[in-house]
């Protein structure tokens, strides 16, 4: 499987679903929502180290937070429902934004991204 195949699998992956007897309750996260943020995380880490690799932490954490914000404020907001990511992106960092965002929607702060980079 290539590799944008396999990222583009990865943000449709079926974590999403409400297991029966789930934790519930002040404080507890369940488990399709740790499943979806360790999948957000790996992503992260994952365009890190493809387009990334020579900057440092700081650096890296703020192009993609920056890249992250502008995608979701354009393209994004056309591109939200689509099933798979569209090919003008594939083997690009839109790709891997596209991903992040199937996963889990929201903004990232560069401090967040650091945080994420880190572990």
């Amino acid at each position: 499987m290539p590799e944008s195949e396999a990222i583009t699998s990865a943000a449709r992956s079926p974590a999403t679903a409400v297991p029966i007897g789930a934790p519930r309750g002040r404080g507890k996260r369940l488990p399709s929502t740790l499943a979806r943020l360790a999948t957000r995380d790996r992503l992260v880490r994952q365009w890190r180290d493809a387009f990334l690799s020579d900057a440092s932490a700081l650096a890296a954490a703020e192009t993609i937070a920056r890249e992250l914000t502008r995608y979701r404020a354009a393209a994004w907001t056309r591109e939200r429902t689509a099933d798979e990511c569209p090919q003008r992106h594939r083997g690009r960092p839109a790709e891997l934004a596209w991903c992040v965002l199937k996963v889990c929607d929201r903004d990232l702060s560069a401090r967040h991204i650091r945080r994420i980079i880190a572990t």
